[in-house]
């Protein structure tokens, strides 16, 4: 709302963040059950389906900016790196923390779009059944190995500028 030339922005006050709630859980030995991680999880991808659906990628989905209220009601937030969908490439290399980056933005892409935050999601749901990261990875190359590890590495047929941009990071 805007009062006297002052711009005031009034949000939402949630109990936590994804992070804090499993970090607490963790603690208290209390794993979510099935139940709950598909609620959590459904909730953010309506929530990335509505953004997507108007046009906007989020680009930073992690668990620090999926925003918890009571037990298991999820909300996205933080939009400060969302683009537009139509919006021409290049993007900028640097998006969101490294242990929710899709393997493009690892190795440096500048043409991505939606399905990255598609792909945080998936780390997202893997990390509530175990309180771990999935690829918890230490550098840009240790986290593509990582990735490389459980998903494969990716061949010509299925990525065919993945050697170009791993090259070009010299992994």
């Amino acid at each position: 709302m805007r009062h006297e030339d002052v711009l005031y922005m009034v949000f939402e006050l949630l109990d936590m963040d994804l992070y804090r709630m499993m970090q607490m859980r963790k603690l208290n030995d209390d794993p979510l059950s099935h139940e709950e991680i598909r609620h959590i999880v459904r909730q953010i991808a309506t929530g990335l389906d509505y953004i997507h659906n108007h046009g906007f990628f989020h680009r930073d989905i992690k668990p620090e900016n999926i925003l918890i209220t009571g037990k298991t009601t999820a909300k996205i937030g933080d939009f400060g790196l969302v683009k537009e969908i139509r919006f021409q490439t290049p993007f900028t290399e640097y998006v969101s923390t490294r242990w929710y980056r899709a393997p493009e933005n690892v190795l440096g892409s500048r043409s991505y779009n939606y399905p990255v935050d598609i792909f945080a999601l998936g780390c997202i749901m893997a990390e509530l059944y175990t309180f771990r990261p999935l690829f918890p990875g230490s550098s840009e190359m240790d986290q593509f190995e990582k990735i490389s590890r459980i998903l494969g590495k990716p061949t010509n047929d299925d990525w065919p500028d993945a050697k170009r941009l791993a090259d070009r990071k010299l992994f």
